[in-house]
């Protein structure tokens, strides 16, 4: 079933110089609901009949990177609006009840926020004017807020070691776009990754669920081409697990670290579809060949479904976007 909106994004405050598809949808932790983007809106639908249960976040306005949080009580947001005491418009950060109730602010001037796996700690993008995005950490209520990140400018993508004492980010310094990892005192901030040397773009880090290795993508900074490879953290050695041939992105592991999924132009077409495979990169298998870009993957807790977006640039009204969950078993 499609479910999708009409309604057009705005831009975002700090545009990014490479393709990314943030948005990934987040789902209950019982596996029977999926928050995820559409269109303008966040939206809570259901697993068996995909039907729209709640709409989290004010009307009319953007609301961006919806994440469930590890106890399924609440779910967190950011939007872009006139926030309670700034008279200014600004990304903030909220979480509010399932059914969008209770919407508590949470940080302004910040966006694209995740909690870690225990549900105890929130991290989060500051995007603040023209200074470059730090990653910030929080409590859940919004106190003890303080930056983490430290290497290079501009930390963006980033995510959560399994023990949830660590963070991996993308971010570049004097044109070598690299994957740092920090810990949650911003003590001990280290580059594992540089883009060999700068010869290409590191991004959008993943960690595996037995925290012994990062999943990213290495990007072509000519041509609109990138391949997808691990590195463990300790001992920084690489390893290839796609060749840089098509557009390889938004990657991510299955809940027990056997499969990946990812959104690719692999068959020859102009649009990304969704492919799953083994975690050494065997067995690739198409999942998705719908209208438009099917991106931002994610798993089910039981990894047997897979949410995901879609874009079609082409198309007007409720077919431009779409926020999709597809059985694996059917395919």
């Amino acid at each position: 079933m499609n479910i999708s909106t009409k309604i057009q994004r705005p831009a975002a405050p700090s545009p990014r110089s490479w393709e990314n598809t943030d948005g990934r949808p987040s789902w209950s932790p019982d596996g029977t609901k999926v928050v995820g983007e559409l269109g303008r809106s966040s939206v809570v639908i259901d697993r068996q009949d995909k039907s729209i249960l709640s709409t989290v976040g004010p009307e009319g306005k953007w609301v961006h990177s919806p994440d469930w949080s590890p106890d399924g009580s609440r779910i967190l947001y950011s939007t872009y609006a006139k926030h309670k005491d700034y008279p200014v418009s600004s990304w903030g950060i909220y979480s509010s009840n399932p059914d969008g109730s209770d919407p508590k602010l949470l940080a302004v001037d910040g966006w694209e926020a995740e909690y870690n796996p225990q549900g105890d700690k929130i991290a989060f993008q500051l995007t603040k004017g023209h200074t470059p995005d730090t990653i910030m950490l929080m409590d859940t209520d919004g106190e003890n807020e303080k930056p983490i990140s430290g290497g290079g400018l501009a930390h963006r993508d980033f995510s959560w070691s399994p023990g949830g004492h660590q963070v991996a980010y993308d971010t570049f310094e004097v044109d070598v776009y690299q994957i740092r990892v920090t810990d949650i005192t911003g003590k001990k901030d280290r580059k594992i990754t540089d883009g060999d040397s700068g010869i290409w773009v590191d991004r959008n880090p993943e960690w595996s669920p037995d925290g012994k290795s990062i999943l990213f993508e290495r990007h072509d900074k000519i041509f609109p081409v990138n391949g997808l490879y691990t590195v463990d953290p300790q001992t920084r050695t690489e390893k290839e697990i796609m060749q840089p041939d098509a557009r390889n992105l938004d990657a991510t592991w299955s809940p027990d670290g056997s499969k990946i999924a990812f959104a690719s132009n692999r068959d020859g077409g102009p649009d990304l579809d969704i492919f799953v495979m083994n975690a050494d990169g065997t067995g690739i298998k198409q999942v998705t060949d719908m209208v438009g870009n099917e991106h931002a993957p994610s798993w089910s807790p039981d990894g047997k479904a897979l949410a995901f977006n879609r874009l079609d640039h082409f198309s007007e009204g409720d077919d431009r976007y779409g926020l999709h969950i597809v059985e694996l078993k059917d395919q």
